[in-house]
């Protein structure tokens, strides 16, 4: 897997707070423009990974709401719900599976697929709102993923 080797990773402020559960630390890191918020430690683990391992479900949320990515998976092949799941932290398994619904109901929206219409939105616990803020940071990731797939610097607006 990528990112699984030695050297060239540091454990950044935002992973500590992730590991720790310190939803502070996380917003304080958050804050910064140079923040990668998907950013990986020697093992492959994202902040994401790391909060949901240790089962912080404040933690976990706080990473969901800056859009951190779901899909991303650590040396050993877990995502982050399959790391709580692993930990055993089912409130964190559920958090991540709502918002694999949520993003997943979005996204048909954006691409005209609605998996389920209006119908899929309410259930998933979309609201205009939350589809236009969502709608805006999906956009700004498919740009990032672009850029980095072009040699730009990846780093996080969140």
């Amino acid at each position: 897997m990528e990112g699984c080797r030695d050297g060239g990773f540091a454990s950044s402020t935002l992973m500590k707070g992730a590991a720790a559960g310190d939803v502070a630390l996380i917003a304080q890191s958050l804050e910064s423009s140079a923040t990668n918020l998907d950013a990986i430690d020697a093992h492959g683990r994202t902040a994401l990974v790391l909060a949901a391992r240790h089962g912080h479900a404040a933690a976990v949320r706080a990473l969901l709401d800056a859009g951190a990515n779901l899909e991303q998976q650590d040396c050993d092949g877990l995502d982050a719900q399959a790391a709580a799941r692993a930990g055993g932290h089912e409130a964190a398994v559920e958090m991540i599976a709502r918002e694999l619904a949520k993003r997943e109901a979005l996204w048909g929206l954006v691409v005209g697929k609605a998996h389920g219409g209006a119908a899929a939105s309410s259930a998933a616990g979309v609201t205009g709102d939350a589809l236009a803020r969502s709608a805006q940071r999906e956009a700004m990731m498919r740009r990032l993923a672009a850029d980095s797939s072009a040699g730009a610097s990846r780093e996080s607006p969140f």
